[in-house]
């Protein structure tokens, strides 16, 4: 029996025998859970889970469904050859939660024999923390080009509440954080991130980590996401569009031929084609 036969009779008494065992999960080698721990009202996060396929046959994606709202998920590839990976991107936006959060992502694989897994993500989120936006998105920028994007950050509470420090290493970023106002049980900061002009072709996608006086959850994270793509390009630079010269046509007015003449381009250039 050739080794894809026998992958694939491996896999159907697999389905046929022990579907609790659930061999998809066997795709992810680097776990099936993930916690984004205590979040900021409003903060988008995002992990990626790495699927990879340990079988000996082709496996094609077919399903990737959230059990909430408040989460979305997809596949960075719907067809991973034999051991081919990719990745499945969850993000989990804060506007759509309080408290204590659990979400299954539930991944089927297929067509012909079929498994699932259930990914879960899970938060804490804050009340007390807002941001807004909820993130620091760039879009899609031309390479050297610098926006500029803000954040503005809030906090409610009984603390003298204060972000100490920015931690943004090895970024293609300039960061700056400035206090807006400080009232009784109140405090607001607002958080400018800029990009440099040597930032590398490519996505952009790092977090930049607040550091508060906050004792019981002293960080929180800023997701910051983009694309940077290279000037248009033109190959060739130049581009021959023959011999110009003038072309005639003639016309009949009252039985007497009259000639005019029309500036224009021949086709084809001297030399390609007849």
């Amino acid at each position: 029996m050739t080794r894809p036969l026998w992958a694939l009779a491996v896999l159907a008494v697999w389905t046929a025998t022990a579907p609790a065992q659930g061999w998809a999960e066997k795709m992810f080698p680097k776990g099936l859970t993930h916690d984004f721990g205590s979040q900021p009202r409003g903060a988008q996060t995002t992990h990626s889970f790495v699927i990879t396929n340990p079988y000996a046959v082709t496996m094609d994606i077919t399903e990737v469904k959230s059990g909430c709202g408040c989460v979305t998920a997809y596949a960075s590839k719907r067809t991973l050859a034999p051991r081919e990976s990719g990745t499945i991107e969850v993000r989990m936006d804060g506007t759509r939660y309080v408290g204590a959060k659990s979400v299954g992502v539930r991944v089927t694989v297929g067509p012909k024999y079929i498994s699932s897994a259930e990914l879960r993500v899970s938060a804490f989120g804050r009340t007390d923390v807002v941001f807004n936006p909820g993130q620091i998105a760039f879009g899609v920028v031309g390479a050297g080009d610098t926006p500029t994007k803000t954040v503005d950050v809030e906090y409610v509470g009984p603390l003298d509440w204060k972000i100490n420090e920015v931690i943004a290493r090895d970024v293609p970023y300039l960061v700056e954080m400035r206090e807006s106002f400080r009232r009784p049980g109140q405090v607001g900061y607002r958080m400018t991130v800029t990009l440099k002009k040597d930032a590398p072709i490519g996505p952009l996608k790092h977090e930049l980590i607040l550091r508060t006086n906050d004792p019981a959850t002293p960080n929180v994270t800023v997701l910051v996401e983009g694309q940077v793509q290279s000037s248009l390009s033109v190959t060739p630079s130049s581009l021959s569009l023959g011999v110009i010269k003038p072309l005639y046509y003639s016309f009949y007015h009252h039985g007497s031929q009259r000639r005019r003449s029309w500036s224009g381009i021949s086709w084809p250039p001297t030399g390609q084609g007849s």
